[in-house]
């Protein structure tokens, strides 16, 4: 009787490890008493998965636990029923007919999602604070090359001023130009037709003279 039990015992274990290895994605057999592959599994079963980095953590600090102390393997026993407790614990933190340790498993999952949350409201905030002063680095920016722009503006505008300054005055001087030409031209205008007029009553002197002249001979003659 008792070798059947063992038999169906053995069936059980069997199954419930063809099934775990389903639930894992893993087609051979897993051994439970080899570290190594056991290891290997939870390295693939977690690879591409957040959990992955609490794993190695895991590894890492049992790693440093203290061989020589004296609880060392109280250590071990209470991190095998902390991670019993998580596996066999039901939902909202109801525990079956035996729990390896009193501790509401559902509880602290919801503290730990509180804590992500935390974390990345907390990097939410430190994403605008960083937003923030890149907007406030931009807007001085801004504020300078607006200053500079104001600054170039009035000194084009002092520039303008200038040579529209110049500019009047050199139109001033060449009307200034401008009249005493037409006045120099009018003079010589003026001195043109005197002169004419000068030439005209010394054609006609000159002829006056001739014609007194020829009477002169004649008179002489007779």
């Amino acid at each position: 009787q008792l070798n059947k039990h063992l038999d169906i015992f053995e069936f059980l274990r069997v199954e419930d490890e063809k099934e775990f290895a389903a639930r894992l994605h893993v087609m051979e057999r897993i051994d439970y008493t080899n570290a190594v592959k056991m290891t290997d599994v939870l390295q693939r079963k977690t690879a591409y998965t957040g959990a992955y980095v609490h794993l190695i953590s895991l590894l890492y600090h049992c790693l440093l636990l203290p061989v020589d102390d004296p609880h060392y393997d109280k250590y071990w026993r209470l991190i095998d029923r902390m991670v019993q407790q998580a596996v066999i614990q039901q939902d909202h933190g109801i525990d079956p007919d035996i729990s390896p340790l009193p501790i509401n498993i559902h509880k602290l999952v919801l503290h730990l999602l509180h804590e992500d949350e935390q974390r990345t409201l907390i990097k939410q905030m430190e994403d605008i604070k960083r937003a923030q002063e890149h907007m406030l680095l931009r807007l001085k920016k801004m504020e300078w090359e607006c200053e500079r722009t104001t600054m170039e503006r009035d000194a084009h505008r002092s520039t303008a001023e200038k040579l529209r300054t110049q500019l009047d005055t050199k139109i001033q001087i060449i009307g200034k130009q401008k009249e005493k030409e037409l006045d120099m031209e009018g003079q010589v205008a003026k001195t043109t037709k005197q002169v004419n007029e000068l030439r005209i009553r010394c054609d006609q002197l000159e002829a006056r003279l001739k014609e007194k002249n020829v009477d002169l001979l004649l008179r002489l003659k007779k």
